[in-house]
C-alpha cells in the first residue's frame, strides 16, 4: 500500500507545475540588515547548500526559492538565522519589528501556521534534539533507560503538537512531515546508541546489539523511503541503520580496517535501499570518511556514485570533497613524512624482466592477489597453501584464474631471491618501498599477508580475502570464474 506521505507527495508536485515556488516577503521595522538569504540545502548533506540572496529596499525584500516538497529552509538576516517550513507554492510574511529595541517576529501568509507552531515546538524540545544532550543520556543509560525515554519524549512531543489549537488547521503536508520528522528520530536515536557506545573507547572491541524486542518493532519500519529524504531526522537514520547491520553482519565485531569497513557499509546500504536512498547514503559516507579512506576504496566508491547519481546532484559535491590527489598526500604524510606522493593512480607493478604490469590488464580473469614481502615470516609460511591451491585448477580453470603475487619488498634482489627459494608459479610483480610502498598507500594495506579477489568484470568483490589454506577458497575462485 501507498504510503500517506508518498500520496501527499504526488499531490504537490501535481501542484508544482503550476506554482512551485515558495516565497518569503521579509519586512523590518527598525534598521535593516543589508541583505535577506534563504538557503535550501537540497543535496542533504549539510554542505554548499543554494543560496538565494536579495538586498533589502526600503526595509523589505521578498525572496523566492524553488521547492520540489515539504522541507525545512533557512532565512538569513544579518547574524540571525530562522529555521523555516517550506511548502510548494506556499508563502510566508515575515516581518521583525525593533521598534521597542528588542526583535519581534510576527509570521502571516499560508504557512505562518505551521511556522509559528514549529517555533513553539523547538523551543519546548531543544533538548530532545540537541546532539550533544543526546549523547551524553546514551553514555549514562542503559538501553532499556534509554529507550524508555525515547518514547516517552515522542510521546509528549506528538501530544503537544495534537493539543495545539493550530495542530489541525495546519496542511496535511506539515502533519506528515512533522510526523515523520520524529518517528525518524526515535529510531535514529535508538540505533545510535549501541555504536556510540561501542565508538566512545577503541579498547572496547564488540558492539553491544540493541534487544530482540526494539529490532522486531525496527522491521515493522519501512527503511527504504526515498520520498523521507528531505526530514533530517530520515537522513541520520539512513546513516544508523547502514553501521548497525554492517556491524551485525559482522557479528557485532569492530572493523580495524576502514577500507574493509567501507565495502562492508556499501554491499549493506546497496541490499537494503534502492537507488535513491542508496545514492544519498554513498555520498554522505564519502562526504565523511573519504580522508579515512585508501585511494582505491574513494576510487571505487566514486565511480559507483558516479554511474548512479544520474542528477548530478550529489557527485560534484563529494568529487570536490574527496579529491584523490590530496587522500594520497595526506595519508603519506601520516605514515612517512619523509615520503611524498607524485598522485595516485594504480600504482605501478613491474615483473622480474622490469616489464609494467597492472590490473586492468587482467579483467576477463579472475585474480587472487597475494601481497607479500621476503621478510614476511607469515607471508612465506603461507606460500606452500597458495602453491597447492593452483595445483588444483584444472589447465582451464588456470587459464580462467590469476594467482598474482605482488611483493612490497624494499629491493629487487631481496624479491627475486624469496621467489626463487619459495618456486612461486602464477604472476609475480613488485611495487618496491615496504610499507612506504606505492602499493600499501594505494590500497591502505597496514598488515601482511593481505589477499583479495577481483572477478572478471575487473571488480573487487573482496578486499580483505581469506588466506590460501582456507577449503572453502578454492569453489568460491571457481563459482566466481563461472559467472
Amino acid at each position: 500500500m501507498r504510503s500517506l506521505f508518498t500520496s501527499l507527495l504526488l499531490m504537490v508536485l501535481f501542484q508544482v507545475s503550476a506554482q512551485p515556488d515558495f516565497s518569503v516577503n521579509v519586512k523590518f521595522n527598525g534598521e535593516a540588515p543589508r541583505v535577506a538569504r534563504l538557503f535550501i540545502d537540497k543535496s542533504g548533506l549539510g554542505i554548499s547548500p543554494e543560496a538565494t540572496e536579495v538586498v533589502f529596499q526600503s526595509g523589505s525584500a521578498k525572496v523566492n526559492v524553488r521547492v520540489a516538497m515539504p522541507r525545512v529552509v533557512t532565512l538569513n538576516l544579518g547574524e540571525q538565522f530562522f529555521a523555516l517550513y517550506a511548502e510548494p507554492g506556499k508563502q510566508l510574511d515575515f516581518t521583525v519589528d525593533q521598534s521597542s529595541g528588542v526583535s519581534a517576529i510576527q509570521l502571516d501568509g499560508t504557512v505562518a501556521r505551521e511556522n509559528a507552531l514549529l517555533q513553539r515546538f523547538y523551543s519546548k524540545f531543544d533538548a530532545d534534539f540537541n546532539d550533544s544532550i543526546q549523547q551524553v543520556k546514551m553514555m549514562a543509560s542503559s538501553v532499556d533507560t534509554y529507550e524508555m525515554e525515547l518514547f516517552s519524549n515522542k510521546k509528549k512531543q506528538n501530544d503537544f503538537l495534537r493539543s495545539d489549537p493550530d495542530w489541525s488547521k495546519t496542511s496535511e503536508y506539515f502533519r506528515t512531515f512533522i510526523g515523520m520528522e520524529l518517528s525518524f528520530r526515535y529510531w535514529n536515536r535508538l540505533l545510535a546508541y549501541p555504536i556510540i557506545r561501542a565508538n566512545s573507547d577503541r579498547n572496547i572491541l564488540m558492539v553491544n546489539p540493541l534487544p530482540d524486542v526494539m529490532l522486531e518493532e525496527l522491521a515493522k519500519v519501512k527503511a527504504d523511503q526515498p520520498e523521507a529524504l528531505t526530514a533530517t531526522s530520515y537522513r541520520d537514520f539512513v546513516k544508523y541503520f547502514v553501521v548497525y547491520f554492517t556491524s551485525k553482519a559482522n557479528g557485532f565485531k569492530k572493523f580495524t580496517d576502514p577500507s574493509v569497513s567501507a565495502e562492508r557499509k556499501s554491499a549493506t546500504a546497496r541490499e537494503k535501499f534502492n537507488d535513491q536512498v542508496f545514492v544519498f547514503w554513498l555520498s554522505r559516507f564519502l562526504k565523511e570518511e573519504c580522508q579515512n579512506l585508501s585511494p582505491f576504496i574513494v576510487k571505487k566508491l566514486k565511480a559507483q556514485l558516479e554511474a548512479l547519481d544520474k542528477s548530478k546532484l550529489y557527485f560534484p559535491i563529494v568529487n570536490g570533497l574527496c579529491d584523490e590527489r590530496k587522500i594520497a598526500a595526506v595519508q603519506a604524510e601520516n605514515k612517512d613524512k619523509s615520503q611524498s606522493v607524485a598522485n595516485n593512480d594504480e600504482p605501478v607493478l613491474t615483473d622480474k624482466n622490469g616489464k609494467q604490469v597492472k590490473l586492468n590488464d587482467f579483467k576477463g580473469k579472475v585474480v587472487y592477489i597475494d601481497f607479500w614481502a621476503s621478510w614476511c615470516g607469515p607471508c612465506r609460511a603461507m606460500m606452500p597453501a597458495s602453491k597447492a591451491l593452483h595445483e588444483q585448477l584444472t589447465e582451464k580453470q588456470k587459464k580462467e584464474i590469476v594467482f598474482l603475487y605482488i611483493s612490497i619488498d624494499g629491493t629487487q634482489e631481496a624479491w627475486l631471491k624469496a621467489m626463487q627459494d619459495l618456486d612461486l608459479g602464477g604472476v609475480n610483480v613488485i611495487c618496491p618501498g615496504n610499507w612506504t610502498s606505492p602499493a600499501c598507500r594505494y590500497f591502505q594495506i597496514n598488515s601482511i599477508p593481505r589477499y583479495m579477489i577481483m572477478n572478471k568484470k575487473g571488480d573487487m568483490v573482496e578486499f580483505n580475502a581469506s588466506r590460501p589454506n582456507d577449503p572453502e577458497l578454492l569453489g568460491k575462485l571457481i563459482k566466481l570464474s563461472q559467472e
